[in-house]
């Protein structure tokens, strides 16, 4: 991550970015190498050009849903280990201590992504996310609404002591988008935001027809779902992204590749012509969604910008004003300038 891209973040006329960390930041979980001088350059950049961080809580010990992308693949019992959940709510306080006065924060996400029943059973996790030592994935299950909840509040109150009210909380929708109604509904929750995340792949998972038009049918559904939940909290889109079997040429299986132990073809079955028209027409159904969620009068969304540090990969995500940038977003995303994977 350089100062280079907070630049071109800027000259994009995006706004903010959404940078992952993981929670051996501070270098305090060996043998992992720490990495909170490289968020102190990003606050410092972030402040140089106009631009605001939402700092993403990205993993947990022992992985909050097992994904390849949640501290360790394949293994999932954070939620069952509360010397480990204490020390994921004492990153966050320590987080909300160092960044909670200044400028460049817009707010610090809880969790990223915390696996309830209905996407550990569609996403059929531990055959997915094989573990590399089965004896460490032994015991491994999904988490209950019941903890995730209480760990959300909890959170609250560690990040409110040091981060003044008007920046934001967010918490993610633990792929259960309206089940967070009678949530935080008491006087002094102040400037919570639910986050979303939303992928073609979790569609086919569900059912999805792979054509464009089930693609832009499933998409416009989930924005009635995003009104709803806006008469309760703020809603962003934290990520999104554009892959689909539809352009990949064959049925992914939910969005799995080689990486997942399935090989890819032979040879390549859609054109880039024809790629090209699949992402636009996506692309410009997914962008008006965006435009759907809200922050008091700015129409937001998140755009996948990929940033590498010194020492772990970091994704940006930048959001902008959809209807100002629209047009420039839908011709770069098909160009493959903001690939989500």
């Amino acid at each position: 991550m350089t100062e280079r891209d907070f630049t071109r973040i800027k000259s994009m006329g995006m706004d903010a970015v959404r940078i992952l960390v993981p929670y051996f930041i501070f270098g305090d979980r060996e043998p992992f190498i720490g990495c909170i001088e490289e968020l102190d350059k990003a606050f410092n950049w972030a402040e140089k050009y106009g631009l605001q961080i939402l700092i993403d809580l990205h993993t947990a010990p022992d992985s909050q849903n097992g994904f390849d992308n949640g501290g360790i693949s394949g293994v999932c019992k954070w939620s069952q280990e509360p010397d480990e959940v204490e020390f994921e709510l004492t990153v966050l306080e320590r987080l909300a201590e160092r960044y909670g006065t200044r400028k460049g924060l817009w707010g610090i996400e809880i969790l990223n992504e915390p696996i309830l029943e209905d996407m550990w059973e569609s996403m059929k996790d531990t055959e997915r996310y094989p573990a590399v030592d089965p004896e460490k994935a032994k015991g491994t299950k999904l988490n209950t609404m019941e903890f995730i909840r209480g760990f959300y509040l909890e959170a609250y109150d560690r990040i409110r002591k040091h981060m003044s009210e008007d920046k934001y909380v967010v918490f993610h929708d633990a792929f259960c988008l309206k089940a967070w109604k009678d949530f935080m509904r008491e006087d002094k929750y102040k400037n919570v935001v639910l986050d979303i995340h939303q992928y073609l792949m979790v569609a086919e998972m569900k059912g999805c027809q792979q054509t464009v038009e089930e693609y832009v049918k499933y998409v416009k559904e989930l924005k009635k779902d995003i009104a709803e939940m806006q008469e309760y909290f703020p809603v962003i889109c934290g990520e999104w992204c554009l892959f689909n079997s539809l352009a990949v040429g064959c049925d992914t299986k939910g969005g799995q590749t080689v990486l997942n132990g399935v090989e890819g073809m032979a040879q390549e079955t859609v054109s880039a012509e024809e790629k090209k028209k699949i992402y636009n027409a996506v692309a410009e159904a997914q962008l008006k969604v965006q435009s759907a969620s809200a922050l008091s009068s700015i129409s937001i969304a998140f755009a996948w910008i990929p940033v590498i540090t010194f020492v772990i990969c970091v994704i940006c995500m930048a959001f902008f004003s959809v209807d100002k940038y629209y047009a420039k977003v839908v011709e770069d995303l098909s160009q493959g300038k903001h690939r989500g994977e």
